[in-house]
């Protein structure tokens, strides 16, 4: 037979692990939507940089159908991105041999913000480089 104290113990303890097992639980909820943005944003600044770099003698030509590719990719069936916003840069190389980029924004509000942060926002930008011989035929 438990003794009162040892009542009281368990309590507290179930008490306690409920709280951090909710906490565990919306900060894993609190991830989720920062990796789906994090996902897009690669794929978006990636598919940008395959066609900026594809394009080296006609560099506005490459820029516009850099961001029409990166954002048909953002268009794509992401799911868990309410709340996410994007903004991209396309640079072109200017000729054959150098190197273009592509540079993605994305802001995403927090769903569960203990710190008070409320939006993390990135950039991250790929550079790629197509080779001159093949940029030359």
């Amino acid at each position: 037979m438990k003794r009162k104290s040892q009542r009281g113990q368990a309590i507290l303890e179930a008490a306690l692990l409920a709280g951090v097992m909710f906490l565990v639980a919306m900060l894993g909820l609190t991830a989720v939507p920062l990796h789906r943005a994090h996902t897009a944003a690669v794929s978006a600044a990636y598919a940008c940089t395959q066609f900026v770099t594809q394009y080296p003698n006609k560099p506005d030509e490459a820029a516009r159908m850099g961001a029409a590719e990166a954002q048909r990719t953002l268009r794509g069936r992401w799911s868990a991105l309410r709340g996410a916003s994007f903004r991209l840069s396309a640079f072109p190389p200017q000729k054959a041999g150098e190197a273009g980029s592509c540079s993605v924004t994305y802001s995403v509000t927090l769903l569960f913000d203990p710190l008070g942060i409320g939006q993390h926002t990135r950039t991250l930008t790929l550079t790629g480089r197509s080779e001159r011989w093949k940029a030359e035929w």
